[in-house]
């Protein structure tokens, strides 16, 4: 909001007597340091997708073989108050074959409170002792790994792609599961299933078929709107439901939501959350090669009755999807593989998608950067996936993108000095009446900030 000018004699003098000596919020963007100055590495294949919060550590997966200085394959543990990397017990263990972790979900069981998690891999170790059928899924209590019933072993195993806490009904909540396979700790029903603490069962009775499709059928995705919940992935029927790329169950039934179509036995659903962007929440779902109308699109969204493309077509794969809140506004965030543009992190703006603080660049390993996995937590949005540059910030296989600070005023874009750029950055956010320009932190974006910042950023700060 902007308002008429009430002070500026003694804001100048504040300003000039650096009486305002307050921490001063920057234009958002990616923040240098840890986790990603560290971050991921890995000779073969580098990647952060699946990222949670777990008693006070940032918990990541995806394929590596170290975070930091710590040996950790597939998925780590980053100290939010040391900054230090730690492997979770004695780590995943790939096999025989590469490994990753593409799944990560909290669940409360009668036995307490463990972190699930999921993906592709031989079994997990306590010290230097195997955990036996924890092959691609096992529990984490923040001390020791334990099985979950799966009856996997590394000859049989699933992969795993996606875990929710899902409340089933009032007080009663179930750990669901989506991926690839034929069957898990005796639930027959292929690539969804869900996991009460103690055993598993599928999640229509027992008579549910699972998903079938063509071409590798798979769960990717999961979410719950409108108290149903939707599975997203790649696959043509659910229960033998004709159901392409995405189902819900209604409580008693799967069904098909509206028209969304595949264009090719390989095009999926990867991305599903929930957003208001300002109709009222909609399920947003994002993939590759998805038909709305017949038309091309990255992302469309669903209202209970109707599928609408969202934005323009980004081509690639849209992996992650989350709403986030940078001091400008609650908006939704995207990231993409083989992004076209080759920016591969991207904002809704109205219905336009932009690019986000020049986006992510050099991959770790291959030839093309991706991001895989976006979290919100205390105010950040953590980026995970395959660079080595978040903007122009060192960042390996992790970002934080949020509003930085600055003790100097005339430095809005936080990079260390007062320039031209600062100018750009601090007029652009007094337009739109960002709390960036609100430099004499009166609650208003006015002329007296405009005067305060000049008297500062002449001055050197």
């Amino acid at each position: 909001m902007h308002t008429r000018p009430v002070a500026a004699l003694s804001l100048l003098s504040a300003a000039l007597t650096g009486s305002l000596a307050f921490a001063q919020p920057c234009v958002p963007g990616f923040q240098p340091g840890e986790p990603g100055a560290s971050g991921i590495t890995d000779p073969f294949s580098a990647y952060i997708q699946p990222m949670k919060v777990f008693q006070g550590d940032l918990i990541v997966g995806g394929s590596f073989s170290i975070a930091g200085t710590a040996n950790a394959n597939a998925a780590a543990a980053f100290d939010l108050t040391t900054q230090t990397w730690s492997r979770l017990g004695g780590g995943i263990s790939p096999g025989n074959t590469n490994s990753f972790v593409a799944a990560i979900e909290p669940f409360q069981t009668p036995t307490g409170y463990r972190l699930y998690v999921g993906g592709l891999s031989s079994h997990v170790l306590n010290g230097s002792v195997v955990v036996p059928n924890t092959a691609s899924l096992a529990a984490w209590d923040g001390a020791v790994w334990s099985a979950v019933g799966t009856g996997w072993t590394p000859s049989n195993r699933g992969s795993v792609w996606t875990l929710l806490d899902w409340e089933i009904s009032p007080g009663q909540r179930r750990l669901l599961a989506g991926g690839g396979w034929t069957s898990i700790g005796g639930a027959a029903a292929d690539g969804v299933a869900i996991y009460d603490g103690s055993s598993w069962s599928n999640v229509g009775g027992m008579s549910d078929a699972g998903i079938a499709g063509p071409f590798s059928p798979v769960v990717f995705a999961s979410a719950v709107y409108q108290n149903q919940l939707y599975i997203g992935g790649r696959f043509a029927t659910v229960n033998n439901v004709a159901a392409p790329l995405i189902a819900r169950y209604t409580g008693s039934v799967w069904q098909r939501p509206g028209a969304l179509a595949a264009a090719s036995t390989v095009s999926d659903i990867s991305a599903l959350a929930v957003f208001d962007s300002g109709s009222g929440p909609r399920l947003f779902a994002g993939g590759y090669d998805l038909r709305v109308g017949g038309q091309p699109t990255s992302i469309a969204a669903w209202n209970g009755s109707v599928w609408t493309r969202i934005g323009q077509n980004l081509g690639g794969r849209c992996t992650s999807l989350a709403a986030y809140d940078d001091g400008t506004g609650m908006k939704l965030y995207c990231g993409l593989t083989a992004d076209a543009q080759e920016n591969y992190f991207y904002r809704l703006e109205g219905n336009t998608w932009v690019s986000v603080a020049g986006g992510m660049s050099v991959a770790l390993t291959g030839n093309f950067p991706s991001v895989f996995g976006l979290l919100v937590h205390e105010g950040s949005l953590f980026v995970g996936g395959n660079f080595q540059l978040a903007g122009t910030v060192p960042s390996y296989g992790i970002a934080r993108y949020a509003p930085g600070t600055s003790d100097c005023i005339g430095d809005v874009d936080c990079d260390g000095d007062d320039d031209s750029d600062d100018i750009v950055a601090f007029f652009a956010a007094w337009d739109n009446g960002n709390s960036t320009a609100d430099v004499d932190n009166d609650g208003d974006t006015d002329s007296d900030d405009i005067l305060v910042f000049f008297t500062a950023w002449d001055s050197g700060c």
